[in-house]
């Protein structure tokens, strides 16, 4: 198949959607962060689509209520689930095949790495390849399992438990830039950034994007 920006479009466009979100979300420098870690970091505000608390699992939504309109449901019960470098959180595993299929279809040589944040990385990989398999026969394009890439050194003590590298990143991104991260999910995932950073793990010029897929309702707890 051709491949482009618009191959996106022209992908999912046969598919019904329902509008629940506002996008796109902005991407912005981090300027205080950057100067600190000493990169080019960026973040995705997947924590400002709107509704209710935001969120990334606002996106799936588009298809599950779009799909269910065209078929006269009116009731749904649903549960969640160019850059150099491209970290989020993983737990959920949608979010990353949609980023690696992505990268497949506009032809990005951008490497996703995804923050183990529920299951060690040998499980995470098998189930990230196998809803990229699914998804990618749907839409009838190559998948790539050697492109998926998990660092499971994050975890803590376990899913939704807060760990010391994930409290001292949400302190770190609220005093410096005046973000909210979460404990379960965006604390997990910056605590990777910030160890890939003070660790020289990215090239010099790399452009860093932190995706915040939100999970901001735990701070409330």
């Amino acid at each position: 198949m051709t491949h482009g920006n618009k191959s996106i479009h022209l992908l999912l466009g046969k598919y019904p959607i329902a509008d629940t979100s506002i996008t796109p979300t902005p991407i912005h420098q981090l300027k205080r962060l950057s100067i600190l870690l000493g990169y080019n970091i960026y973040i995705k505000r997947e924590d400002l689509t709107g509704f209710t608390l935001g969120g990334n699992k606002n996106r799936k939504l588009y298809y599950l209520i779009g799909d269910a309109i065209s078929k006269g449901f009116d009731t749904l019960i649903t549960t969640g689930i160019h850059f150099n470098k491209i970290l989020h959180a993983c737990g959920s595993t949608a979010t990353q095949v949609g980023l690696v299929l992505g990268n497949i279809v506009t032809n990005n040589n951008s490497t996703i790495i995804g923050i183990a944040i529920s299951q060690n990385k040998k499980i995470q990989i098998e189930r990230i390849h196998k809803l990229a398999q699914s998804t990618a026969s749907m839409l009838d394009i190559s998948d790539n399992k050697s492109s998926i890439k998990v660092d499971d050194k994050f975890l803590g003590s376990g899913y939704s438990i807060p760990s010391k590298e994930g409290i001292n990143a949400t302190k770190l991104f609220a005093t410096y830039e005046g973000i909210l991260l979460d404990s379960v999910y965006t604390a997990k995932a910056t605590a990777g950034l910030i160890h890939y950073a003070q660790n020289k793990l990215f090239n010099k010029d790399d452009n860093i994007l932190f995706i915040h897929t939100r999970g901001n309702s735990g701070l409330f707890c």
